[in-house]
């Protein structure tokens, strides 16, 4: 925080910078613990970070969003029913 001549009350990402370090120690922590269950979670990082798989990685998350192509991406196959029958096409 910064304290300004004139200024009451101190101004600055105080409060931001400690919510961001408590936020990414959760995440950090929950990433570990699901590598520790066997079941890693799916990270979007940059492309920056990570190259090429960053795009791979928002598209299949793009893909998740929508139901049947959720489904035709993984079972290789397009269900033909409304969406509230999609259930019944999972094997």
């Amino acid at each position: 925080m910064v304290s300004i001549d004139g200024l009451d009350d101190p101004v600055g990402p105080g409060s931001t910078i400690g919510f961001a370090a408590v936020a990414n120690a959760i995440k950090s922590q929950t990433a570990e613990a699901l590598v520790a269950l066997g079941t890693p979670p799916l990270v979007l990082s940059s492309s920056v970070v990570i190259g090429d798989a960053s795009a791979q990685r928002f598209d299949l998350i793009a893909t998740m969003s929508n139901p049947a192509g959720y489904l035709a991406s993984t079972t290789g196959r397009v269900p033909e029913t409304a969406w509230g029958d999609v259930a019944t096409t999972i094997p």
